[in-house]
């Protein structure tokens, strides 16, 4: 038994480990695709690697040169350093297996100054991240997350307003409780004010042949190459699943079809045990993903939410539910089925120049009842030649109503939150974001602009919250504009695991014709970020 100190082991050329689904490592690999796919000796490689990236996390042997994406060339004297700045804290390699063992933690405190600036909120995360190899076909992945939390308001409002639903004897009415973080899991309470959740997840996976790559695990998806997705995001956290996914034609076809089981939060009557059972749903997700041009992708999605239980109990087994052929439910059932909730859609990308990538996506959750949405954006690598800057814009429009449905628990949704994007539906939203890094200092800068109705009232249903049926819709109504700053500056101590020490300031500011709610949350911290969880709504 060896223990390696080559952190380029985790990405060499042909495991079957998922690259992890944060930002900062999908960022990365879409620079290296967009720099690669215009140099004459690599870009057939990288059609036959079959680097369609939009389907996230993405497999490592279907990426060029993956281990670029946490390439640390700095020269490290001592094992100590190289243990902090290079390396994975413990790695075990021996003939074919190789095993990583990583702590994952966010130690975080701060202060609102528009609100209580005496008063401290605080994350407290620890936990681990464990991967290996197996043999060259064979990879596996597991990680464990414990938190202790006080949010700012906004932030704790929100995840209060999904909390789990406690029904009474005859199901007339419900009573919600606890919360939901969003990206991680439901709550308990935590001292006064505070949030204990912990999150579980894991995979393994496995490639046959070269063309096909079969998981099973617990985990998140993200259908895009934007920061937000209005097809599949990972806002609502993990959920157990079996993904095949395949490429034909030297690697211009690449298939995915993605069978999960889900959950709304929502107790049955038997609600006087602790841990009664919640209603169960499950998902479908076809995309296929085509390259007609080296520089041109175009995906095409559909995403089904299955009923699997009533109010009453659980219901048969829906065979159709594992037919792995992309919009041939959708074609048989339509898109408003009573038992069966059909969201279909397109993600479009283009590099027309090196270090730019444009890129859309389109998508239409009912036809007759104009739901639907659009996304376009652009990310420009390597801003005037200068290495490690990127700047992006986006904009994200969804209409009233899209996601919901008649009946709640058909909504397009998982752990009582949105499976696209975190705000719902019924808004416009502007993205700008830039970042920069110079040896290991990074500096992000991101800036949302929201403008939607918002329902004040319990009576109010303007289309934003998914939750409510799409039946008993409210008209009129006043707009809001929300704009959202985060600037933070940190220190990224290592890329393999992304340890980073990190200080900024949030700001948020909702004005309303009839009230206005500001947030100014400065805040320190040190963390490992290997999952996105998204504040900015």
């Amino acid at each position: 038994m060896l223990v390696s100190f080559s952190f380029f082991s985790i990405f060499s050329f042909s495991q079957q480990l998922n690259i992890p689904l944060n930002t900062f490592y999908g960022n990365k690999a879409h620079e290296l695709y967009v720099n690669d796919i215009f140099s004459d000796t690599l870009a057939q490689e990288i059609l036959n690697r079959n680097s369609h990236l939009a389907y996230k996390p993405v497999v490592e042997s279907r990426v060029y040169l993956p281990k670029r994406i946490v390439d640390d060339s700095s020269k490290q004297y001592y094992w100590i350093t190289r243990k902090i700045f290079q390396e994975h804290l413990f790695e075990i390699e021996e003939g074919p297996f190789w095993c990583s063992i990583d702590p994952v933690f966010n130690f975080e405190v701060g202060t609102d100054f528009s609100e209580k600036p005496l008063d401290l909120y605080y994350r407290n995360t620890r936990g681990f991240f464990i991967q290996g190899n197996i043999t060259s076909k064979f990879s596996f992945g597991t990680y464990l997350y414990e938190n202790q939390a006080q949010f700012i308001s906004y932030q704790d409002s929100a995840f209060r307003m999904r909390g789990e639903l406690y029904p009474n004897m005859i199901n007339s009415t419900y009573n919600r409780q606890n919360a939901v973080v969003n990206g991680f899991a439901r709550t308990k309470p935590y001292k006064t004010d505070g949030l204990d959740y912990a999150m579980v997840g894991g995979y393994i996976s496995f490639s046959p042949v070269k063309q096909l790559n079969i998981q099973f695990g617990q985990g998140a998806q993200f259908i895009g190459n934007g920061y937000r997705s209005i097809l599949l995001s990972d806002n609502s956290g993990p959920y157990p699943y079996l993904k095949l996914n395949a490429n034909f034609w030297k690697g211009k076809i690449d298939y995915t079809a993605n069978f999960t089981f889900m959950q709304n939060l929502v107790r049955y009557h038997e609600f006087t045990t602790t841990e009664s059972t919640y209603q169960r749903k499950a998902g479908t997700f076809h995309y296929l993903s085509f390259t007609p041009h080296p520089k041109v992708q175009i995906g095409f999605f559909e995403g089904i939410i299955w009923q699997r239980a009533d109010s009453l109990g659980t219901k048969p087994f829906d065979y159709n539910f594992i037919n792995p052929v992309i919009f041939v439910n959708t074609a048989i059932f339509g898109m408003s089925d009573p038992k069966r909730n059909s969201v279909i859609g397109l993600n479009i990308s283009a590099q027309p120049a090196r270090n730019l990538e444009i890129y859309s996506q389109f998508m239409v959750d009912d036809f007759k009842s104009n739901k639907w949405g659009m996304q376009f954006g652009l990310k420009y690598f390597k801003m005037f030649g200068v290495k490690d800057l990127m700047a992006q814009v986006e904009y994200n429009y969804v209409s009233p109503f899209t996601y919901s449905f008649e009946n709640f628990r058909q909504n397009y949704s998982n752990n009582n939150l949105p499976l696209a994007h975190p705000k719902g539906a019924g808004f416009h939203e502007g993205i700008f974001i830039a970042q920069y890094e110079i040896k290991r200092v990074f500096f992000n800068f991101k800036f949302n602009y929201y403008n939607y109705k918002l329902d004040i009232l319990t009576t109010d249903n303007y289309g934003t919250n998914i939750f409510n049926s799409d039946v008993n819709q409210t008209s009129g109504g006043q707009n809001a504009n929300q704009y959202v700053f985060d600037l933070h500056l940190g220190y990224r101590f290592n890329k393999s695991y992304n340890l980073q020490f990190v200080t900024g300031i949030l700001f948020r500011d909702l004005q309303h014709p009839n009230f206005r709610e500001q947030n100014t949350y400065i805040y320190v911290g040190l963390r490992t970020g290997l999952v996105n969880q998204y504040l900015d709504f």
